[in-house]
């Protein structure tokens, strides 16, 4: 079975932890066979180094469905990606809302300018969220425009920090009318990526990859981004408990504890009937 999960708000903790009972539950999920993939909208290097470097995560769906990595080949089974002229547009269009910072992934990595990095403390997010970004970011000098005409960049996904959230409730109430996928993982934050890229689309492919049946495939999430993979008629989604609460009928499936009390893990050790 290809057991997939989002990141933050579903195997991590609120301090952006795994716990040691997780990890037990997926090394004995592995030694049976499972194969565990991360399915976040973070790159793949801004993981915890738990997702990066242990050898029970081959494979590892990234930037919101738009990266599928084989890291044991060092390979991308699917890179979909903006052109620079296309995500100069997206730019453009976001001007139009007066404050918001933009970062952006490609490949397996995120870049944020030098100025967003410095006026962080200027956005409602917490300070484990304002730590992750400022030591996930590859810091580019000067304007985003110009680094994307300058060095031809393809864009995989970006991530928009709104000051105010009417911003991001107009952007979400009107998601379906965009020329991109729309979508976000956090109160403060929206997730651009190609038309169609979601976490879902990038689900299905790799489990075609794998000559996988569709329903041999289960996922965890708790956000927006994770809503299309949730409410699949393919996959198996389950909810986490502590899901925003206007997706709680997405699935019928949902976790009994939150992520902070190892929701995935115990759902995953009741499931398989693990032994503790």
């Amino acid at each position: 079975m290809l057991i997939a999960f989002d990141l933050d708000g579903t195997i991590l903790k609120d301090d952006k932890t795994v716990s040691d009972y997780t990890k037990h539950i997926f090394l004995n999920l592995a030694s049976r066979g499972h194969l565990l993939v991360p399915c976040t909208g973070r790159a793949f290097y801004s993981m915890p180094d738990y997702f990066i470097s242990d050898e029970l995560f081959r494979y590892s769906i990234t930037s919101t469905g738009a990266i599928i990595y084989d890291k044991k080949a060092d390979n991308y089974l699917l890179n979909a990606a903006f052109t620079p002229e296309e995500f100069l547009e997206i730019i453009d269009f976001l001007a139009q809302f007066k404050e918001v910072d933009i970062d952006y992934s490609i490949n397996n990595y995120m870049y944020s300018d030098r100025y967003s990095i410095e006026h962080l403390d200027e956005y409602p997010i917490p300070e484990a969220t304002s730590q992750y970004i400022k030591s996930s970011r590859i810091i580019i000098e000067g304007d985003i425009k110009s680094d994307i005409i300058n060095n031809q960049r393809y864009i995989n996904r970006a991530n928009i920090l709104f000051k105010d959230p009417n911003d991001r409730k107009y952007l979400l109430k009107r998601r379906y009318e965009l020329p991109f996928t729309f979508t976000s993982s956090m109160p403060y934050n929206g997730e651009i990526t190609p038309l169609g890229i979601n976490k879902e689309t990038a689900l299905l492919k790799l489990a075609d990859h794998l000559d996988l049946p569709y329903d041999d495939v289960i996922f965890f999430g708790d956000s927006y981004n994770d809503e299309a993979a949730l409410a699949s008629d393919k996959i198996r989604g389950v909810l986490m408990k502590n899901c925003k609460e206007d997706l709680i009928n997405v699935s019928k499936r949902i976790t009994e504890y939150t992520n902070e009390e190892d929701g995935v893990a115990r759902y995953l050790s009741d499931y398989f009937k693990i032994k503790e």
